[in-house]
């Protein structure tokens, strides 16, 4: 039987080993994006027909490395190390039709009230003894802002759709896979505490994005995606969940390109505050509703 600190020593072990798997798809990736380029510039010299813009790179790169360390990486991992296939993710609740509507509709309410929390992060204000550390903050997430208007610089639907499938899909099935089927079981496996497993994972997920301004509701975001993962023990949910929340706000940029930001230092104004109240009860009832459908999965 295995005691407390025994579990403790195993996590770390499981958590060393997925980094490493990481660190060697981040650089298997970084090889095939360039031999892809190397490539494309031989053709270019050869053929005279290469042609791609700083977007397209920017896109192609995207769609490359987060394949390989959000989505090869976890999977590497759980066919050497955990020996378990995909399916282990993937046993629990059933009934997509009706959980995929659900899920939907709790997503886009939890998206309604995170305006709030979005809100207070983006005019979150420091003390003066880290004025240092709020200037390298902002000029970072101008970086990003950047960076993000580059990307959702949308010209047509063409443009949205692949957007959808490289920003949306993508990190929507690796992110979920990592965070939640990962992480995620690995935290509960260590503590017995489902709460702060979600928590934790939650935390790492929205870290790592390296925003702080956008910390707060990304880190809710999580909590949601984790706790759509322990109530129907199925990763489609949550990457459902993901995958919505990333195509909602790339397609609000591409209806409003004025506002395609989400995280804007300035401007940013909230929803009426009864529309928030009203997506917090239906978001609530939901809740509830898909707790009370799962709880089998849990006796």
């Amino acid at each position: 039987m295995l005691t407390s600190t025994n579990k403790k020593n195993n996590i770390w072990h499981y958590l060393v080993a997925l980094i490493g798997v990481i660190c060697i798809s981040v650089l298997a990736g970084q090889l095939a994006l360039n031999g892809l380029f190397t490539i494309a510039k031989s053709s270019y010299y050869l053929l005279g027909k290469y042609k791609v813009n700083y977007r397209s790179f920017l896109l192609i790169s995207q769609a490359i490395m987060a394949s390989a360390i959000f989505i090869i990486a976890p999977l590497l991992y759980c066919f050497s190390i955990e020996k378990k296939s995909v399916r282990y993710f993937f046993v629990g609740e059933q009934r997509y039709s009706q959980f995929i509507m659900l899920t939907i509709g709790l997503t886009l309410a939890a998206i309604m009230v995170n305006t709030v929390f979005t809100y207070w992060n983006v005019h979150i204000k420091f003390p003066a003894y880290l004025k240092a550390f709020e200037t390298w903050a902002q000029k970072k997430e101008w970086e990003l802002k950047k960076l993000t208007d580059l990307l959702t610089n949308f010209k047509s639907i063409q443009d949205l759709l692949i957007a959808i499938v490289i920003i949306g899909l993508i990190p929507a099935i690796g992110e979920e896979l990592l965070f939640r089927g990962i992480l995620q079981n690995l935290f509960f496996k260590s503590t017995q505490n489902i709460h702060i497993a979600i928590l934790t994972s939650a935390f790492i997920f929205s870290a790592i994005h390296l925003q702080l301004y956008g910390f707060l509701p990304r880190f809710l975001l999580g909590v949601l995606f984790g706790y759509f993962y322990w109530w129907t023990q199925n990763l489609v949910f949550p990457i459902i969940a993901h995958l919505f929340n990333n195509s909602f706000a790339l397609t609000v940029s591409f209806l409003y390109p004025k506002s395609a930001t989400v995280h804007e230092l300035e401007g940013y104004e909230l929803p009426p505050i009864p529309i928030i109240i009203i997506f917090a009860i239906i978001g609530t009832l939901l809740g509830i509703y898909i707790q009370k459908k799962t709880r089998y999965l849990h006796k």
